[in-house]
């Protein structure tokens, strides 16, 4: 007997592309609806507080923050924005403070299994849609009244043009991952890192044709070093000063080993306490190597780049 997973898998391949597509739409808004819904049940944490707090700032004294170096995050303040028009919008109800972040998640989900359907066809798709609709790490952070999933939209976003950019370098393709690039780095520091990861993906795959491009190349870091104008202070604040730097060798590699633990399993659940972090590391180092040794060469790349970006960011402690 098969298992249901392989019944569903090929009740789906049956159904024509149109009506596949529409089948994980309703599957997504379901899940939205299910995080709508189940809001009571979850406590707001201390960041939401700040979040909140911040957000009732007015936009001027926020961005005027920024500009003279006086940050009261450690990071851009686009999602602070966004959520000071919604309380604008909705006269401040806690009820609905959450709101926001639930389309934010849901349509990261859409982009990331999209970019990954360019990366691995229809069962990429498929498979990461999966992952996506039970993850209950996603579950839960996915709907709290901060940057999380606003960054997880616009990194899968930035991916995904990033790869349609990648199939045809036309114009409107350049114009729409210089705009989501820019309201990455508008929303985390660590996005221009990122931005540099594809930027020296896009060498490699383009060696031959680089120079025909150079204007979009040049048009696009032009425009996005211009419209970062009022952050490049506290950008560079934090970089010099920021939350300091781990300068202990053993303490960094452990951080990004349990940081590594903590997205692929729970933070809820520390691995020296629970016997199944065992098993659970095993699979993740399974699945780790599995992409490693059997990807496609950009997938390869691609993964390497989020090796290089956990590790890079770990120095900067918790």
């Amino acid at each position: 007997m098969n298992q249901p997973s392989h019944t569903i898998k090929r009740i789906l391949d049956s159904l024509p592309g149109t009506v596949r597509a529409g089948t994980w739409g309703v599957a997504l808004l379901f899940l939205g609806l299910i995080l709508f819904v189940t809001n009571p049940w979850f406590t707001v944490i201390d960041d939401e507080v700040t979040a909140f707090d911040v957000a009732n700032r007015s936009a001027v004294q926020l961005v005027h923050a920024y500009w003279i170096g006086e940050a009261p995050y450690q990071r851009p303040p686009l999602y602070d924005l966004i959520l000071h028009e919604w309380l604008r919008i909705t006269g401040g109800d806690l009820r609905l403070l959450r709101v926001p972040s639930i389309p934010f998640y849901v349509m990261g989900l859409w982009f990331l299994a999209r970019a990954g359907a360019r990366l691995g066809g229809p069962p990429a798709f498929r498979n990461l849609l999966f992952i996506g609709l039970l993850w209950p790490y996603g579950f839960h952070f996915g709907r709290l009244a901060i940057w999380y999933s606003c960054s997880f939209f616009l990194v899968a976003l930035v991916t995904y043009e990033y790869l349609r950019l990648q199939e045809q370098g036309t114009l409107s393709r350049w114009t729409m991952l210089a705009g989501a690039s820019l309201a990455l780095v508008y929303v985390s520091y660590f996005g221009w890192a990122i931005l540099a990861c594809l930027a020296f993906d896009m060498i490699l795959e383009k060696r031959g044709s680089l120079l025909g491009q150079w204007p979009a190349w040049a048009g696009t870091v032009i425009f996005l070093l211009a419209a970062y104008a009022p952050f490049w202070r506290s950008l560079i604040d934090e970089a010099r000063y920021g939350p300091g730097w781990n300068h202990s060798l053993v303490g960094t590699l452990a951080y990004t080993g349990f940081t590594g633990y903590v997205l692929f399993v729970s933070e809820s659940v520390a691995p020296w306490f629970w016997w199944l972090s065992v098993p659970a590391l095993v699979a993740i180092a399974a699945c780790l190597g599995a992409v490693a040794l059997h990807g496609t060469g950009r997938a390869r790349r691609l993964f390497f780049y989020f090796i290089v970006l956990v590790v890079a960011i770990a120095p900067f402690g918790p």
